[in-house]
């Protein structure tokens, strides 16, 4: 009994010496980042995770109903970054999960409260607090035809439609692509653009749904896919 007890206070006393960036590096290296809500000021839901290597990317993203979004960021230099978020309520019981350039990943489910889930979710704002966002390369579609692509993790697929219109409302599986926001008339020529994100490897695809087919009367244009191959991520250092 006398021996567990100095044990443990050992290991109190031996965590207590470790420098604070001796202890952020041991945590950054953790083989199970961990994510938890948080509370701040001016956003409706927080949320952080620890155990990540020091200033490396993590994808972020939140799924709720038929709604997803995501962005991509670099930790602080304790391997933590922290994103706020705002206009999503945890009455959609959104699902949070990160994941790294090292296939590390973490996710957390927003807890039953036992309120009326709404039929709707509205995309939701995103707010990278702790750590700094990052802007991914982007890979653009400017041609709208069946085709096969392959993409790298945490890189952006952006899908340009020309004429400031959406004739094509591209679907996509939120496990391996989510939208980031869309963007009103980049060039050239006033075009229209959607952005998805990589945040899962694997093969998907994106139906290109022609808008027309939900007037009235419909027209009878045929869909077509956009396959996608999602390459694993890749360590850089």
């Amino acid at each position: 009994m006398k021996r567990a007890v100095f044990l443990r206070f050992a290991a109190l006393v031996a965590l207590a010496t470790i420098a604070p960036w001796e202890l952020s590096t041991a945590l950054a290296q953790s083989p199970n980042p961990a994510m938890r809500f948080v509370t701040k000021p001016g956003y409706t839901i927080t949320v952080s995770a620890s155990g990540w290597l020091p200033r490396s990317v993590v994808v972020f993203s939140v799924r709720a109903q038929t709604m997803s979004a995501g962005v991509a960021a670099r930790t602080n230099a304790h391997g933590v970054l922290t994103v706020g978020i705002t206009g999503l309520s945890m009455c959609a019981e959104p699902t949070f999960a990160m994941r790294d350039v090292r296939g590390k990943s973490a996710q957390l489910r927003a807890p039953g409260l036992g309120c009326p889930i709404p039929r709707t979710v509205p995309t939701p704002v995103l707010h990278v607090l702790s750590g700094r966002q990052v802007r991914p390369k982007t890979f653009t579609i400017s041609e709208l035809k069946p085709m096969s692509i392959n993409l790298p993790f945490g890189t952006v697929l952006r899908i340009a439609q020309p004429g400031g219109g959406m004739p094509f409302i591209p679907r996509a599986n939120a496990r391996y692509l989510v939208p980031l926001a869309a963007t009103s008339a980049p060039p050239p020529g006033g075009a229209t653009s959607l952005d998805f994100l990589a945040v899962h490897e694997g093969r998907t695809a994106i139906d290109m749904f022609p808008a027309c087919r939900q007037t009235t009367p419909a027209c009878a244009i045929a869909d077509f896919l956009i396959r996608v191959r999602i390459l694993p991520p890749v360590a850089t250092g």
